[in-house]
C-alpha cells in the first residue's frame, strides 16, 4: 500500500533527528538520515511493519506478542533497514533477545523501553545513535555487546536497568547524554572510550554497585550529580584535561579512599564531595583557586590537607564536620576563611594561616576542642562572631592588624588563659565571653583595657610600648640617657626650633627631661580614617558590608559610631537610610562613586544640562515609577527644599527653571536644614589620650564639610580624621 503523507513524513523526520538534539549538542553524526517529505510506503513482513522509503526503510512497529527471540531484518522491499523507530518494541514484556542488524544506524527514542524481560542486546557495527531511554526500564538487561561504531548515547539510554553488571563503549563514542544509567545499582564495572569530552548530569546517579571507574584521558567536563550516591565507588583520579565539575558530582560516594584532583581544574564548586565518609587520601591540583561552600563537608575519615598555593577563595562549610582531620596546610594567597570553614573538626590540631589572610569569619573553628595554639598572621582584620568558640586555646596573640572582633569569639573556650591585644583601638562589638581567669594584656588607656575593666578580667599593661614622635618648641632641653654602665650628659641650645625623638626598647632604660617656655603640641596620627562605605572596617568594600548595613536597618543595633560614619555614604548627614545601602550596593557593581553628593540640581538623567528630559524624568517618578532616577538621579532632583524629598514641586521647580523663572535649588532663609553632628572617640597607638573628632555635615550644600577645632595644650593629643 502506497501511501503519500508529506506531513506525516516530515514529522517522523523530526522526530527521528530531533530526538537526539538534547545530547548531541553541536556535535553533529557524520551521517544521518532523515525521512524526508517523500512517499514511503508501508509494508507488513512477519511481525514487523516498515516504512519503506526510495532509498532505505525504518522498522515502525513489532507485532508479536508471544515471540521472544528476534533478529530484525536489514533489508525489505529491496531497502536497507536503517533506523528502529520510535517506540517500535515499547512495554513489550516477552522480548528476551535481540540482534540488530549492521545495516542500522539509529535506534529510535524508547524503541525498547520497559522491555521488562529483556536480557539480551546485541547491537551492530552500523549504529551510530542511540537515542533517548532507548533501553530503559529493562529491568533484566543483562548483556549488552555494543557496536563498533557508535558515537551518540542519548539520555537516560540505560537508565533504571536493574540487572546491568558491566558494559564496555568504544572509542568512537564522543556523547553521553544525561542520566544514561540513573538508579542501574547493580552496575559494577564501565570502560569508557577515550573520545568522551563530557560526561552529562546524572550520568551515574545512583550506581551503587560501581566500584571503579576510568575516566578518559580526554574528558573536559563532568556535570552535576554525575557520581552521586555511587556509594562503592572506591578511587578517582581526575585527569588534568578536567577544567569544569558540576555541584554534587561525587555526593555521598561513601567508600571513596582515594581522589587525585588534576592540574586542569580551578574551582572545586558546592558540595562536590560531601559526605565522602571513607576519603582518607586527597591530593588537590596546584592550580584550584576556589573551593565551595561544603565541597568536602562530612569527609570524616580525612585526616590530612594541603591547600594549594593557587587558592584564594575557601567558603562556608568546606572541611565541617570533618572529625579526624588533624593537620591543614594553606597557601598563601587566601584571604578570607568563611563561616563555619572547620567547623567541628575535633581532632584538629596544626594549621597555619595565609600570609594574606584578611578575615576569619563566623564560626570558622567552631568546636576544634584540639586546637591548643594559632598564629595569626599580622594581615587579619577582622575575627567575627563565635570564630573561636570551644577551641582548646591556652592563650591567643591578636596582632595589631585587627580592628574589630566579635562576641562570643571565645565562648567555652575553658583553658583560655592570657590574650594578647596589640591594636590599643581595636574594637569590641561584644562579650568576647573569656572565662573569668582568663587575662588581656594591651597597653594602657587602651579599648582592651577599658573592655577588661568592664567585664571584669585582670588586665597586663604590655611592656613594649609602640613608638611614639613628639614636636616640641624649646629654648633649652636637657636630655640624660643611661645605658647599662654608661651616664651621657648632653645639654643643647638653640634659637629655633628643636626635635627630640623618645623611643622606649626593652633593653633599654631612657629618662627625657624637658624644660618648656612655649606651648607644646604633641600630634600622632590617627590609625584609621574615614572610609566611606567600609561599615565592618576590614579595610574593604564588599557585599559583606552591606549585609551588616542591611542588618542595621532591620533592626537597629550593632554598630558602632565609627561603623555609621562608613555607612552614611548617601548624602552624608542625613542619617542611614535605604539609600546607604543602595549607594554601597552600586559602588561594588562599579556604577557609583562614594560618597554619593549633589552633582548638579536638576540633573536627573546626569548628562551636565537641566532640560525637559529632566523635568519628565521626575515627574515619573513621582507618578509612581521608581525605576525612572538613578540614586544619583534622585539626589540631583531634590531641588526643591533639598532633604524634603522627592515631590511635584521638585518637578515644577526644575521647569521653572529651564524657562528662566528660578535658578536651582529653591532654598531661602525659612529653609529647613538639618545639622548631624557625630563624635567618636578614637585613640592613637600607643597613646594615652583620646581624641573627639566631630564631623558637622550641612545637609542642604553640595559638599560635604568636616570641622574640626583643636587646641595644643601639654600632653594632650589631638587628631584630624580625614576622609
Amino acid at each position: 500500500m502506497m501511501k503519500s503523507s508529506k506531513i506525516i513524513a516530515a514529522v517522523m523526520a523530526l522526530t527521528i533527528v530531533g530526538g537526539s538534539v538534547p545530547f548531541i549538542s553541536d556535535i553533529a553524526p557524520d551521517t544521518v538520515i532523515t525521512a524526508s517529505a517523500a512517499d514511503y510506503e508501508e509494508v507488513t513482513e512477519g511481525d514487523f511493519t516498515f516504512w519503506v522509503y526510495s532509498d532505505h526503510a525504518e522498522l515502525k512497529k513489532f507485532n508479536s506478542t508471544t515471540v521472544k527471540k528476534v533478529t530484525i531484518p536489514s533489508k525489505v522491499s529491496g531497502q536497507p533497514v536503517t533506523i528502529i523507530g520510535w517506540n517500535a518494541f515499547y512495554y513489550n514484556s516477552n522480548l528476551t533477545e535481540v540482534t540488530i542488524p549492521d545495516s542500522v544506524t539509529t535506534i529510535g527514542e524508547q524503541a525498547f523501553y520497559n522491555c521488562s524481560n529483556l536480557t539480551d542486546v546485541t547491537i551492530g557495527d552500523g549504529v551510530t545513535t542511540i537515542v533517548n531511554g532507548a533501553f530503559r526500564y529493562c529491568g533484566n538487561l543483562v548483556n549488552v555487546t555494543m557496536g563498533k561504531n557508535v558515537k551518540e548515547i542519548g539520555d537516560s539510554v540505560f537508565s533504571e536497568c536493574k540487572a546491568l553488571t558491566e558494559i564496555t563503549f568504544p572509542d568512537t563514542v564522543t556523547v553521553l547524554g544525561s542520566s544514561v544509567f540513573l538508579n542501574s545499582d547493580a552496575l559494577v564495572s564501565v570502560k569508557l572510550g577515550d573520545g568522551i569530552s563530557v560526561l552529562s548530569n546524572n550520568t551515574f546517579w545512583g550506581c551503587s554497585a560501581l566500584r571503579n571507574i576510568t575516566l578518559p584521558s580526554k574528558l573536559e567536563k563532568i556535570g552535576s550529580s554525575v557520581f552521586r550516591g555511587c556509594s562503592s565507588l572506591k578511587n578517582v583520579t581526575i585527569p588534568d584535561n578536567v577544567i569544569e565539575i558540576g555541584e554534587d558530582s561525587f555526593y555521598k560516594c561513601s567508600s571513596l579512599t582515594k581522589l587525585v584532583i588534576g592540574k586542569g581544574l580551578k574551582t572545586i564548586p558546592s558540595y562536590c564531595f560531601y559526605g565522602c565518609s571513607k576519603l582518607s587520601d586527597l591530593t588537590i591540583g596546584e592550580n584550584v583557586s576556589q573551593i565551595k561552600e561544603s565541597a568536602f563537608l562530612s569527609c570524616s575519615a580525612l585526616t590530612e590537607v594541603k591547600l594549594p598555593d593557587n587558592l584564594e577563595v575557601l567558603e562556608g562549610s568546606v572541611f565541617a564536620d570533618c572529625s579526624a582531620l588533624t593537620k591543614v596546610t594553606m597557601g598563601n594567597e587566601l584571604t578570607y576563611i568563611d563561616s563555619h570553614t572547620f567547623a567541628r573538626c575535633y581532632a584538629l590540631k596544626e594549621i597555619n594561616l595565609s600570609s594574606k589572610l584578611k578575615t576569619i569569619s563566623d564560626e570558622a573553628f567552631y568546636n576544634c576542642g584540639n586546637l591548643t595554639s594559632l598564629t595569626i598572621p599580622d594581615t587579619v582584620a577582622v575575627i567575627n562572631d563565635y570564630a573561636f568558640y570551644n577551641t582548646g586555646f591556652k592563650s591567643l596573640d591578636l596582632p595589631a592588624s585587627v580592628r574589630t572582633i566579635g562576641s562570643y569569639v571565645f565562648l567555652n573556650c575553658d583553658d583560655m588563659k592570657d590574650l594578647y591585644v596589640r591594636n590599643p583601638n581595636m574594637v569590641f562589638k561584644g562579650n568576647l565571653e573569656l572565662s573569668k581567669e582568663a587575662t588581656i594584656h594591651g597597653y594602657k588607656d587602651s579599648l582592651a583595657q577599658e573592655y577588661a575593666e568592664e567585664h571584669t578580667h585582670k588586665f597586663v599593661e604590655l611592656a613594649d610600648e609602640p613608638v611614639t614622635t613628639t614636636t616640641t618648641t624649646t629654648t633649652t632641653t636637657t636630655t640624660t640617657t643611661t645605658k647599662k654602665a654608661e651616664t651621657t650628659t648632653t645639654t643643647t641650645t638653640k634659637k629655633a626650633e628643636t626635635t627630640t625623638t623618645t623611643t622606649t626598647k626593652k633593653a633599654e632604660t631612657t629618662t627625657t627631661t624637658t624644660t618648656k617656655k612655649a606651648e607644646t603640641t604633641t600630634t600622632t596620627t590617627a590609625p584609621a580614617a574615614i572610609k566611606y562605605g567600609d561599615v565592618n572596617l576590614d579595610g574593604e568594600i564588599d557585599i559583606a558590608d552591606v549585609s551588616l548595613l542591611n542588618g542595621y536597618l532591620a533592626d537597629k543595633k550593632d554598630l558602632t559610631k565609627a561603623q555609621l560614619l562608613n555607612a552614611d555614604v548617601f548624602n552624608p548627614g542625613s542619617g542611614i537610610t535605604k539609600e546607604d545601602s543602595e549607594a554601597i550596593t552600586a559602588y561594588i557593581n562599579g556604577k557609583q562613586t562614594l560618597p554619593v553628593k549633589v552633582t548638579k540640581y536638576g540633573d536627573v538623567n546626569l548628562d551636565k544640562t537641566v532640560d525637559t528630559i529632566d523635568y519628565q524624568l521626575v515627574k515619573n517618578y513621582v507618578d509612581g515609577n521608581k525605576d525612572a532616577l538613578t540614586l544619583q538621579g534622585r539626589l540631583n532632583a531634590d531641588c526643591y527644599y533639598p532633604g524634603s524629598g522627592i515631590t511635584e514641586e521638585d518637578y515644577e521647580a526644575i521647569m521653572d527653571h529651564i524657562i528662566g523663572k528660578a535658578a536651582l535649588p529653591i532654598q531661602d532663609a525659612t529653609t529647613p536644614t538639618t545639622t548631624t553632628t557625630t563624635t567618636t572617640t578614637t585613640k592613637a597607638e600607643g597613646s594615652t589620650t583620646s581624641a573627639k573628632v566631630s564631623f558637622t555635615y550641612p545637609v542642604i550644600t553640595t559638599e560635604n564639610t568636616e570641622t574640626t577645632t583643636t587646641k595644643a595644650e601639654p600632653e594632650t593629643t589631638t587628631t584630624k580624621a580625614e576622609p
